[in-house]
Formats: C-alpha cells, structure tokens, sequence
C-alpha cells in the first residue's frame, strides 16, 4: 500500500479519499493544514499551488482538493466562493437566488498532487445536476449543498441517496483519475 497525505482541514473529504482510492491500493492519512487560498483564483489554481506550497513545506507527497459550486444561471458563480456564498445566504438565500431562473449547475473538483520540488498534477472530476426547489434531506455541515443538489438523471438530492453519491460524485471522480494515474507510475 502507498500512503499519501490529505492536507485538507475538512476530515470527511479525507475519509472520502480513503474510500475512493482503497481499490488503488493507496491509504490517505489527514494532515489538518491547509494553505491561504488566494481571492479570486480558481479551484485549479487553488489545488495546484497548495499542493506544491504544502508538499514543499511539508516535505510529504500529498494531496490538496478544492471544490465549486457552478449555477448554469449564473457563469462562473459562486465558484471557488461556493462555502462563503453557503455562509452569507443561507438555503434561503441560495434558493431565493435561483427563483425564476435556470437551475442546472454542477460540482467541480480539482485535485492538486505532487511531492516536495515537484510541479503538482491536476485531476478534474465534475457533477452534473440541477438545484432543488426546497431542501431534501438532513443537513451535514460538511456536505451542505447535498441536500439542495440532485445529481443528473435522479430525482433526489445526494442527501437522500448517498450509495450514489459515493460512486457518481465529482470528488470520487477526480480521486478515481488520480488512482489510476498513480498505478501506471
């Protein structure tokens, strides 16, 4: 087994990890740091530069994702500022701003890896779907938007079918890339 640090202060994304890249014959050990993200930077740019800032001042190989949120409505928006959006508007807000408006939107995730003096690799994964009109589901401060978000092609939000989040999620996605990236190195 190869073992490879999450730096992430979020422990259910690297209890997440772990599950994803099991099969890979690869153990994630949380490492509870995380790097200043820059204003107005994009999640792949955010992985990238925390993975190489932390895996060189760590000197640990590892891993730093960065997730977004992504209203079809609104291009671009809210992005990386997905959780400060959560935090300022509330669901209320969130659902308030969709009102009238397309609801389709989609989860990306970039993962950064790389080893200390090393140039990081990105590996993207993405979520298609569409906001709900009301909340489905019970709240989970480290998932919140699962209780608002219905993957494509079902009609409940991840909150209420969380065996399919597990294998269809964007975060699963981008681990299974880097799994399989990693057994061909």
């Amino acid at each position: 087994m190869r073992t490879i640090y999450f730096a992430t202060s979020n422990k259910a994304k690297a209890e997440e990890a772990k599950k994803a890249l099991l099969p890979f014959r690869i153990t994630i050990k949380h490492l509870n740091i995380t790097k200043p993200e820059e204003q107005h930077a994009s999640i792949e740019e955010i992985a990238k530069d925390g993975a190489e800032f932390l895996a060189d001042m760590t000197k640990k190989e590892l891993l730093v994702e960065d997730t977004g949120l992504f209203f079809d409505a609104y291009p671009g928006f809210p992005g990386p500022n997905t959780k400060q959006l959560f935090e300022q508007l509330g669901y209320d807000g969130l659902l308030r701003l969709l009102k009238g408006k397309k609801r389709t939107a989609y989860f990306k995730t970039a993962i950064g890896y790389a080893k200390p003096g090393k140039a990081a690799r990105l590996f993207i994964g993405i979520s298609k779907g569409s906001i709900a009109k009301k909340i489905q589901g019970k709240y989970d401060k480290n998932v919140p938007y699962d209780i608002i978000f219905i993957p494509k092609g079902y009609k409940k939000t991840y909150a209420l079918i969380p065996e399919i989040k597990e294998i269809t999620s964007h975060r699963v996605v981008a681990f299974q890339k880097l799994g399989k990236w990693l057994k061909k190195q």
